[in-house]
C-alpha cells in the first residue's frame, strides 16, 4: 500500500483524525485525574455552571416556568449548616458564594439541589437542561456521588465540544492551492479557537455545544439553503441566548427563502421543518422576554459597555470602535457584505452587552471564524480571514479579559 502523508489527506479525514486524537487525550485525562475540588473545574472551586445546569434540570419538573420567573432561593429553603455537615463531603462545598444548597421534598437523601446564582431566575433557555438531562437522571436515580456527576458532566461537555471542533476543522482546514497565506491564517485561527474551546469546556461551560448548530447554519447559508440555515439557527437559540449575536444569519436565511422563492419547491417535509424551527424560535423568544427584566438588571461587567464604570472605559471603547471601523472598511473593499453585517451587529451587541466574561468569546465571535467568506475573490477571502482573526484577538484582549489556558494546572493526572 502506498503511504499518503497526512498533509495530503482529504479535509474530512484530517479533521476526523485530529478530533479523535484530541477527544481520546482529554477524555482519558478527565476520566482518570484526581479532582482537587469536587466541582472538577481547573480553578479548583471557581466555576459552577456545569452542576448548576444539572440541578436546574432536576428541579424543573417540580417548579416549571417559575424557574425563569423566581430565584431558587425564594422557592426553596436552604439546608441548615447543621444538616449540611451530615451530608457527603462533596456536597458540603456548597454552590459558590452566589448560590447555596437547598432542600427539596421527596428528593434522594444526601442529594439536595446545589446551584450558583440562587438569588435570580435561571437566565438560560430550556435547551441547557435537555443537554445535561442524561447525567441529571443518572445522578438523581442512582448512587453516584456529586463529584462523579461533575466528572461525567465535564466528559459529556468534551464530547459536545469535539463534535463542534470536528465541524470547525472541516471548514477551516481546506487547502487553498497557490495561497499559502490564507492556509496559514486558517490554521492559526483554528489553533486559537481550539485552545479557547478546550479551556472553557474543561472549566465546565457548555457553550461549545451551541457551536454545532451555528456552524451548520453558516454552512447552509454558503450553499444557499435558506430553510436549513433557519432551522439550525432556531435549534441553537433554544440552547443559548448568545446565538442572537448571529441574527444576520437568520435574516439572510429568510431572505434566501423569499428572494429565490425556495418555498415554491417545498414538500411536506420542508413545511414540517419550518414548523419545527418556528416552535423552537417561539420557545426561545418567549423565555427570553420572560427573563428580560432580570437581564436588564445584570451588573455591568463589560469594559466597553456604554454604561461601564471601568476606569479604562473611555480608552477601550473608542479603540474598539475604531478598530471595528477599520475592519469594516477592509471588508467593504473586499465586497464581503454578509461579513460586514456580522461585524456590525457583533460590534453593536458587544457595546450593549452588560456581562462580558472570558468564556463568552466562544459564542460571541468564534462561529464567525469558520463561516465561508462572502468575498467574491481569493484575495478578498484572504482579507476577510485576516479581519476575522484580528477581530477575534481584539475581542479577547479588549472585551473578554483574556485569560490564558494555564496548562501547568493539568498536572497531576
Amino acid at each position: 500500500m502506498r503511504f499518503v502523508s497526512p498533509i495530503h489527506w482529504p479535509v474530512r479525514k484530517r479533521a476526523l483524525v485530529l478530533t479523535l486524537i484530541s477527544l481520546f487525550i482529554w477524555e482519558t485525562w478527565e476520566g482518570f485525574r484526581i479532582f482537587p475540588h469536587p466541582w472538577g473545574d481547573l480553578k479548583c472551586g471557581t466555576y459552577t455552571d456545569h452542576f448548576s445546569h444539572m440541578n436546574a434540570a432536576r428541579i424543573f419538573p417540580a417548579v416549571g416556568f417559575d424557574i425563569w420567573r423566581c430565584p431558587i432561593a425564594s422557592m426553596l429553603a436552604e439546608v441548615t449548616p447543621e444538616k449540611l455537615k451530615l451530608m457527603p463531603q462533596d456536597i458540603q462545598k456548597g454552590g459558590s458564594s452566589t448560590g447555596g444548597v437547598f432542600a427539596v421534598p421527596d428528593w434522594p437523601e444526601g442529594k439536595p439541589l446545589v446551584t450558583s446564582w440562587s438569588n435570580k431566575p435561571r437566565i438560560y433557555p430550556p435547551g441547557d437542561m435537555l443537554m445535561v438531562a442524561p447525567v441529571a437522571v443518572l445522578y438523581h436515580y442512582t448512587g453516584i456521588s456529586f463529584e462523579t456527576a461533575n466528572r461525567l458532566l465535564l466528559m459529556l461537555f468534551l464530547i459536545y465540544a469535539h463534535i463542534a471542533l470536528f465541524l470547525f476543522f472541516k471548514m477551516m482546514l481546506i487547502p487553498v492551492p497557490g495561497n499559502r497565506t490564507l492556509e496559514r491564517l486558517q490554521i492559526l485561527t483554528a489553533a486559537i479557537v481550539y485552545i479557547e474551546v478546550i479551556h472553557w469546556t474543561l472549566e465546565g461551560f457548555y457553550d461549545a455545544f451551541v457551536l454545532i448548530p451555528l456552524i451548520l447554519c453558516s454552512r447552509a447559508l454558503a450553499n444557499r439553503r435558506g430553510l436549513s440555515a433557519v432551522e439550525a439557527f432556531c435549534v441553537a437559540s433554544v440552547f443559548h441566548f448568545r446565538v442572537f449575536f448571529f441574527a444576520p444569519w437568520f435574516l439572510y436565511g429568510v431572505f434566501l427563502i423569499i428572494i429565490e422563492a425556495q418555498w415554491q419547491r417545498w414538500h411536506i417535509r420542508e413545511w414540517l421543518t419550518l414548523l419545527f424551527a418556528t416552535v423552537l424560535g417561539v420557545v426561545s423568544l418567549a423565555v427570553f422576554f420572560l427573563l428580560w427584566p432580570t437581564l436588564q438588571q445584570l451588573p455591568v461587567h463589560n469594559p466597553i459597555n456604554i454604561a461601564s464604570s471601568s476606569k479604562f472605559h473611555l480608552a477601550l471603547l473608542p479603540v474598539f470602535l475604531l478598530l471595528s471601523g477599520i475592519f469594516g472598511r477592509v471588508l467593504w473593499r473586499s465586497r464581503a457584505y454578509l461579513d460586514i453585517a456580522i461585524l456590525g451587529w457583533i460590534t453593536f451587541m458587544l457595546v450593549m452587552l452588560r456581562e462580558a466574561y472570558p468564556w463568552h468569546i466562544i459564542l460571541a465571535v468564534v462561529p464567525w471564524m469558520c463561516a465561508p467568506s462572502s468575498a467574491e475573490t481569493t484575495d478578498g477571502a484572504t482579507r476577510v480571514r485576516t479581519v476575522r482573526l484580528l477581530f477575534l484577538v481584539t475581542s479577547i484582549c479588549i472585551v473578554f479579559s483574556y485569560e490564558p489556558f494555564e496548562i501547568w494546572k493539568l498536572w497531576p493526572l
